[in-house]
């Protein structure tokens, strides 16, 4: 299976909501809060994480190199979803 266990072809993954492609920070829409997510490269290497970020707060991008980016995320209630965005 692929890199999150999807399932299914990286051309059906949702992408980011903006700014997508982003420079130093990516925002999902929504009011939902994570309970946690991750980042990895285009190799499948986690680059960054973190824990309980409220809805609509901004993910900084400081440090990571221009390229094709994966942003698995999970929610309160449990649902996990994986999106792609790329820095620019």
């Amino acid at each position: 299976m692929g890199l999150f266990n999807l399932g299914k072809p990286v051309s059906e993954w949702a992408q980011v909501r903006y700014p997508n492609p982003a420079e130093n920070w990516i925002r999902m829409g929504g009011n939902e809060a994570l309970n946690s997510y991750s980042i990895c490269d285009a190799t499948g290497r986690e680059v960054r994480k973190g824990n309980h970020l409220p809805a609509r707060e901004a993910i900084r991008l400081d440090g990571l190199a221009r390229g094709f980016y994966l942003l698995h995320t999970t929610q309160k209630d449990g649902k996990e979803s994986t999106y792609k965005f790329t820095i620019k």
